[in-house]
């Protein structure tokens, strides 16, 4: 029998898998949207980013309950800034970096407040706090514990 190491996956998904539309951030209960909520609105012809974040973490959510191996964590942080791996323009996150001087949001912009530093120390924080079954909106409440 195959032995493995693996206890826990810590999956980086997006706030895309939150919300999709405003409407689904005025319809929130109490205006809040929390981890608790799912993309309802997005779709492979509206808004396909979206819709894949929804559908690759839902999916893991399933792989997930479907065994006892491992356990799962996923962080859905907001708009990720910071350099791109391959050097070319081509994520989400720059897309609506340039939608917030064009005018395309001139109705309003989400909240963004995450770097890759952020992002990074999250996913180490996550493992090792023994963080597990859970989806994280919000990830400021990670805090390295005090070494002594």
């Amino acid at each position: 029998m195959l032995q493995t190491s693996v206890e826990r996956v810590v999956l980086t998904s997006s706030c895309a898998a939150i919300y999709g539309d405003a409407d689904e951030c005025e319809h929130a209960p109490n205006n809040t949207l929390t981890e608790a909520i799912w993309n309802n609105t997005s779709s492979p012809s509206h808004q396909p980013y979206s819709y894949s974040k929804t559908i690759a973490e839902r999916e893991a959510w399933k792989l997930a309950d479907a065994q006892m191996r491992w356990s799962l964590v996923v962080i859905n942080p907001p708009v990720v800034l910071g350099p791109t791996v391959s050097g070319k323009s081509t994520s989400a996150s720059h897309d609506i970096c340039l939608q917030l001087g064009d005018g395309t949001m001139k109705s309003g912009a989400p909240p963004f407040e995450v770097g890759m530093v952020d992002v990074e120390m999250s996913l180490m924080l996550t493992y090792e706090l023994h963080i597990s079954q859970k989806r994280l909106d919000d990830i400021s409440y990670l805090k390295r514990p005090p070494h002594h």
